[in-house]
This record gives C-alpha cells, structure tokens and sequence, in this order.
C-alpha cells in the first residue's frame, strides 16, 4: 500500500514538473535600425518574465563609437511614465562590429518586462541629435 502512493505520487511530481518547464514566447524577428554613423540588429526572446537579446552593433567607420542601449520596462503609456526599468549597453568601436547575446533578468519582478527600448547613439559627445529609439511590445 505505501509502495503504491509512493510511485503514485513520483508519477504526478513528475507531470507537474515536466509541465513546470519555462517556455520562451515567440520570438521577435531579427529588427535593424539604422542611422548615418552605424546600425544595430536584434532578435528578441520573450521568456517569463525576462527577456533573451542576441544581435549586434556595428558603427560604419565613424571618428566616434556607436552605442546601443537597452531599456527592459513594465510597459507605461510612454518610456517617462514606466515604474521601473532595467538598462544595459553594448558599443561598437569606430569601424568595428560587436555582437552580443545576453538576458535581461526581470525574475524577481512582478509582471516581469513587457516592454524592450533599443537606442541607437552615436557617442560624439553631442546631446542625441541623432539616436533613435525603437520600442518593442511584449507579444
């Protein structure tokens, strides 16, 4: 009798935890964006709560370094009115290429990231004349 509700028991721990596994929403397709001085590529991953960035930036032979610069939010009306956010930044060199792959963890926060803001600026020192901004939604 013990045996039976042991392995009953196994068999549905087992269930629960095969159904338990974190599965990516679907994916963003690879999204340029480019200005005069260079350009960056990202496909992204919408996990949980995090979200998974792979790409790249490459500056097209500038006196100055291209930067992209990732804003992860809990998805306000408009970038001034998010509660929180998380940001990161990956820079290219002049006339270099940089890829990247990292995650944004948002695990510890309710509701997670819902919204992705990819800047593109080029690091001339001038206030962003030239950046631009692109904002992704969650699926």
């Amino acid at each position: 009798m013990h045996i039976r509700r042991f392995v009953s028991a196994v068999a549905v721990g087992s269930l629960l935890a095969a159904g338990s596994v974190i599965t990516a929403a679907p994916a963003t397709a690879l999204s340029c964006t480019h200005m005069a001085t260079g350009r960056v590529c990202v496909d992204i991953t919408w996990w949980n709560r995090s979200v998974g960035i792979t790409g790249y930036v490459e500056d097209y032979g500038s006196p100055y370094s291209t930067q992209a610069y990732f804003t992860g939010t809990d998805g306000g009306p408009t970038e001034s009115q998010d509660t929180w956010s998380f940001s990161t930044t990956r820079t290219a060199s002049p006339g270099q290429y940089r890829g990247f792959n990292f995650v944004m963890d948002a695990s510890d926060v309710r509701g997670g990231i819902r919204v992705l803001y990819v800047s593109l600026m080029h690091l001339d020192g001038t206030p962003y004349n030239d950046d631009v901004h692109v904002r992704y939604d969650r699926p």
